[in-house]
């Protein structure tokens, strides 16, 4: 059973091993509501989600034409609009602490596509503007809150054992690859520039779950009875790993037990001992 679960697992991180990429499931992004009733990208944020609402009529002249001696002037009328501020309480909703939707930036517009409502009468009143916006202003930094799951691999060049047996034993070299799985939150940035849009980027905190096989190299120097010589097998290690991204680059630090899968580990004197390690996400 040892064998075929080491086995399994080893295949899973061979897959991914030269990616070094991690993936994410649907993101989930979202405005929050403040002391107000007003939806805003960030708490003490006074940018607000805002609603499209008529405001009458222009009219444009098309041309002229004569008929029987009467001079007739053909216009086109164009519906007038303008942005008012999203109420919460006008659409039922000041007791949603959150609303998720999609966002597609536009210049210095970011407009907004709320996720549906299962109650009828919510969505109801939400599909009858055409999209929501948040404008941004020239030069300032838009933030909107997300979180999200999160996959991948998690390459931990070193580790380092809080057991010091000697100044070298303790620490292990090598590219230790490991799966990876957890929960991301942070913000959303956009920003608007000298009349051009900027591309968005991502500021994030994560915590993971880590686990992955790697080899190790038993000797006299590290187990409790002496071996004639060195042998290597292969060991489970485990642990949590904590995040943090910019744009698409994430630094973890990570923290976890090692435990050998062979009948000489129960000598090794890092056996369940607690080690730490760094590692670095590229594309996230």
């Amino acid at each position: 059973m040892k064998t075929t679960l080491t086995t399994i697992l080893f295949l899973s991180v061979a897959t991914i091993s030269y990616s070094q990429n991690t993936a994410q499931f649907r993101e989930s992004q979202y405005l929050k509501l403040d002391r107000n009733n007003f939806f805003v990208t960030v708490i003490e944020d006074t940018i607000r989600l805002k609603i499209k609402k008529k405001d009458g009529y222009t009219l444009k002249t098309t041309g002229i034409s004569i008929n029987k001696r009467d001079t007739i002037i053909h216009q086109s009328q164009t519906e007038k609009n303008k942005y008012v501020d999203f109420n919460a309480t006008d659409f039922d909703l000041d007791k949603q602490k959150r609303l998720y939707g999609d966002f597609v930036q536009d210049k210095n517009t970011l407009k907004f596509y709320p996720w549906k409502f299962k109650n009828a009468t919510i969505e109801n009143k939400l599909e009858k503007n055409d999209y929501y916006i948040i404008e941004i202003p020239n030069r300032v930094v838009v933030r909107t809150k997300y979180s999200a799951w999160q996959y991948g691999a998690l390459t931990l060049p070193a580790k380092f054992y809080t057991k010091s047996v000697d100044s070298l034993s303790n620490t292990q070299f090598g590219a230790n690859l490991n799966l990876m799985i957890g929960r991301k939150w942070g913000n959303q940035k956009y920003s608007y520039l000298a009349e051009k849009s900027t591309t968005p980027y991502t500021i994030a905190k994560s915590i993971n779950l880590i686990a992955g096989i790697g080899e190790l190299t038993l000797s006299a120097s590290n187990t409790e009875k002496n071996l004639t010589k060195e042998i290597k097998v292969a060991s489970l290690s485990y642990g949590l790993a904590f995040g943090f991204q910019y744009k698409k680059i994430g630094v973890f630090i990570a923290s976890g037990f090692d435990t050998p899968l062979s009948k000489f580990g129960k000598d090794w004197v890092y056996k369940e001992n607690l080690w730490f390690g760094f590692g670095l996400g590229l594309g996230i």
